[in-house]
């Protein structure tokens, strides 16, 4: 049996015989596979379960999809995989044509498959089949389902990982918001929104003993927990394979200016996106910011947003993360409008998607 593995965009054609179709969801919820023609229903069209479909003969086109079921969108996570194939009885040459795993978290409907009837045959094209993720963790997992359903299926071809770093802050002021976990939640809150812009990893500068870039591939657990662990490491160890040696001196240094990260800046490309983890806003952050020759830096200031809001000419240079009164983990399962918030600005000053929520949102 001739197997097809699909991406976005890329096409099957199949020889005319009854398709069959069935998917699988991993997570939460339940959801349904649905095909719609060009006039709406589809003629003949059999359902035998919720998660499979049976057209026993294609006329024209229809377009494939999984939607939720007694529910707005797909829970975090959803992971969707689906498998066509054709009748072995009506066909002497039976294929089977895959989808890779596909994340719907925080979508009201994800489309799948299109299928067109041509002369050649049936022509299968992969739509929406963007692989789902590593684990972000809960507040990364939030974070991806409201900017999905800021920006739906929509994707941004000029951005992508190789376009992103995450320089980290390591002053002596930081290290309560790493031991707090507060730095880590902030980190997997960013993770989340740049899995659904970028659809990849980031590249990371940490800023430790040797001043090493983090590999692309590290989970965030293993990039940022190089800085987490930065009080207990010995400075000849190792913190996690393949991460930055560190040691508690890095904890030591007081003030921050963003040409401390000098070297780092100077090995990135005009137009790629920095953000800084940090928890205040340095002082040469304007200087950087109007002479930083094509790049777009971003702060990520954990602390007080009410006092990121008096530094008013920088305000929009930075997304603050309210961590003072109560840990960021509990803020935002408390008031979810402001990851909402967080998540917008991400968007719109962070990854400049200024009319975020109204390119390829969900109602």
């Amino acid at each position: 049996m001739p197997t097809y593995i699909l991406k976005e965009g890329t096409r099957a054609t199949l020889r005319p015989a009854p398709v069959m179709m069935s998917v699988r969801v991993e997570g939460d919820g339940a959801s349904q596979l649905v095909a719609r023609g060009e006039m709406g229903d589809l003629p003949g069209l059999v359902r035998p379960r919720s998660d499979m479909l049976i057209i026993p003969n294609l006329i024209g086109s229809a377009d494939v999809l999984i939607e939720p079921v007694n529910a707005a969108s797909f829970p975090s996570p959803s992971k969707v995989s689906l498998t066509l194939t054709t009748d072995a009885q009506a066909s002497a040459d039976p294929v089977q044509v895959v989808l890779n795993p596909t994340d719907a978290a925080g979508l009201s409907s994800l489309p799948l498959l299109h299928l067109e009837r041509t002369p050649e045959g049936i022509v299968v094209t992969g739509l929406s089949t963007k692989e789902t993720s590593r684990d972000l963790g809960e507040l990364g997992g939030a974070a991806r389902v409201v900017a999905a359903k800021l920006l739906g299926t929509t994707h941004y071809s000029g951005v992508d990982a190789s376009g992103i770093t995450l320089l980290v802050d390591d002053s002596a002021s930081m290290r309560q918001w790493a031991e707090s976990g507060d730095a880590r939640g902030a980190l997997e809150v960013f993770d989340g929104v740049a899995e659904v812009v970028a659809g990849s990893l980031r590249r990371t500068w940490l800023q430790s003993a040797d001043d090493r870039i983090v590999p692309v591939q590290l989970a965030a657990e293993q990039t940022f927990g190089s800085a987490t662990n930065l009080t207990a490491s010995p400075s000849n160890a190792p913190v996690d394979s393949g991460a930055p040696k560190a040691s508690t001196a890095s904890w030591t240094r007081s003030g921050f200016s963003i040409q401390r990260y000098a070297t780092a800046l100077q090995m990135l490309n005009p137009g790629e996106r920095v953000f800084v983890l940090t928890d205040a806003l340095p002082a040469d952050a304007l200087q950087t910011a109007r002479r930083s020759a094509g790049l777009r830096i971003h702060y990520l200031v954990l602390g007080d947003p009410a006092a990121v809001a008096l530094q008013q000419d920088a305000a929009g240079l930075c997304t603050a993360f309210d961590c003072v009164r109560r840990r960021l983990q509990q803020t935002l399962k408390a008031r979810p409008e402001e990851l909402g918030r967080i998540v917008r600005s991400l968007l719109g000053a962070g990854f400049a998607l200024n009319d975020a929520s109204a390119r390829g949102g969900r109602s």
